[in-house]
């Protein structure tokens, strides 16, 4: 996985409408999901055990943690402005199963910009993660804080 490009960016040059997308931004594998397990002890067999999957009407194979997905897509879209606070999330929707071997893109919109205090103005962004095959895997609506010029 590569790194975000960071940059500073100001409210005041956010417009609703603007866009980034990042393409192949990380190919999920076995050890991300082991090692997120381990993390946040969350070892639901849906995500650790093939045979339990093997026996499920609907998977295919053992499942990646949304919040894994999530924590993914979260840090390569909202991390790379210098200049901004994260303030929350107003939803966030796990659409389709993230497998081993998918790789994520993301895409980001500003869908709405308004003023919040006389040092940061408020931005929410949605995001949209796709695997390698078009399919939407997550979206979510990003809230945050960004600082204002001086």
């Amino acid at each position: 996985m590569g790194k975000p490009p960071f940059e500073e960016r100001y409210f005041e040059e956010f417009d609703v409408g603007d866009e980034f997308s990042v393409e192949d931004v990380r190919t999920i594998t076995d050890s991300d999901i082991n090692t997120f397990a381990g993390l946040t002890a969350d070892v639901h067999p849906i995500h650790m055990s093939d045979p339990y999957v093997e026996d499920h009407p609907v998977l295919e194979e053992r499942v990646a943690h949304g919040t894994l997905v999530f924590a993914i897509v979260s840090s390569w879209a909202a991390g790379i402005v210098l200049t901004r606070l994260s303030y929350g999330y107003e939803s966030i929707r796990f659409v389709e199963p993230v497998y081993v071997g998918d790789t994520l893109s993301i895409h980001s919109e500003v869908i709405e910009t308004s003023d919040h205090s006389e040092q940061y103005g408020k931005v929410v962004e949605r995001y949209e993660a796709t695997n390698q095959r078009g399919e939407t895997v997550l979206v979510a609506e990003h809230v945050s804080l960004v600082e204002r010029r001086e």
